[in-house]
């Protein structure tokens, strides 16, 4: 992937990538599985950290802390 992806093909992808059924489903793992989903996105491009916080409907903050 190289280009910006729409929220619906973003959330798809994600879902697809970390192998669950739709990617909101992040929000129910504990913290550290949680955060290992979201540090494996850092690398997808065309997905910001932004976008991942909208599609799975968890903070921007939260997406931030995981990533570093």
């Amino acid at each position: 992937l190289g280009e910006k992806l729409s929220d619906e093909r973003a959330s798809k992808y994600i879902a697809d990538y970390l192998e669950l059924k739709n990617c909101q489903e992040v929000i129910k793992y504990n913290i550290e599985k949680r955060n290992e989903y979201l540090r494996k996105l850092k690398d997808i491009k065309g997905i910001s950290k932004r976008q991942i916080a909208r599609v799975t409907g968890l903070s921007e903050k939260i997406v931030e802390r995981a990533m570093k």
